[in-house]
C-alpha cells in the first residue's frame, strides 16, 4: 500500500510534468504568433499594390486591429509561461530538486512583442498613405480629391480634373517619339 508522502510526491512530479508541457507550448505559440502575423502583413501589403485603395485601406485598418488582438493575445500567453514557471520552481521546491528553471523575464520576449508593434505600425503607415493624393505621396496611383494632373502615355495627353478624364489627340511631338523604333 502507498504511504500518503509517497501520494503526494506522485502527484506533484505528475503536476510537474504537466507545467513542463504547458509552458513548452505556450513558448512554442508565443515565439510562433509573431512571426505568423508579420508574414500575413508582408503579403497582403505586397499583393495589394494593384488593387482598389478602398480595399488597401480597409485592409489595412483590418490588419491593424488584428496586430492589436494577436498584441492582447501575447500578453496573456506571456502571464500563462510566467505562470508556469513559478508552479514549476514551486513544485521542483517541494519534491526536493534542483530548480530547473530561471525566473521569465519581459526582457527576452520583448523582439516578440516589437515585431507584432512593426507590423501594427506598418499598416497605419499604409492606411495614411492609401489617403495621400499620388502627387503628393510620390506613389503611382489614382488621384484623390479635386487635383489635376496632366500625363503622357502612348502619344496621348490626358487631362484628369476631379472625376472627368479627358483624352485628347497626341501632338506631333509625341506622335513622333512614339513612332521611333526602340535601339538598344
Amino acid at each position: 500500500m502507498n504511504s500518503p508522502i509517497n501520494d503526494v510526491n506522485d502527484a506533484l512530479r505528475i503536476q510537474l510534468s504537466e507545467a513542463n508541457q504547458r509552458s513548452r507550448m505556450y513558448a512554442q505559440r508565443f515565439w510562433q504568433l509573431p512571426f505568423a502575423y508579420i508574414s500575413v502583413v508582408g503579403i497582403a501589403l505586397a499583393g495589394a499594390g494593384k488593387s482598389d485603395p478602398k480595399f488597401i485601406l480597409l485592409g489595412a485598418i483590418t490588419l491593424c486591429l488584428m496586430g492589436l488582438l494577436i498584441f492582447w493575445i501575447m500578453v496573456g500567453i506571456f502571464q500563462a509561461i510566467d505562470k508556469s514557471v513559478k508552479v514549476i520552481i514551486q513544485t521542483e521546491g517541494d519534491l526536493g530538486l534542483a530548480i530547473s528553471v530561471k525566473e521569465h523575464h519581459l526582457a527576452i520576449d520583448l523582439p516578440n512583442f516589437a515585431l507584432v508593434l512593426v507590423g501594427v505600425v506598418t499598416c497605419i503607415i499604409a492606411a495614411c498613405m492609401v489617403n495621400l493624393p499620388a502627387q503628393r505621396s510620390g506613389l503611382p496611383g489614382k488621384e484623390v480629391g479635386n487635383y489635376s494632373i496632366t500625363s503622357v502615355d502612348r502619344g496621348q495627353r490626358s487631362e484628369l480634373e476631379g472625376n472627368k478624364e479627358v483624352i485628347t489627340k497626341p501632338n506631333k511631338r509625341v506622335q513622333g517619339m512614339a513612332q521611333k523604333p526602340h535601339r538598344p
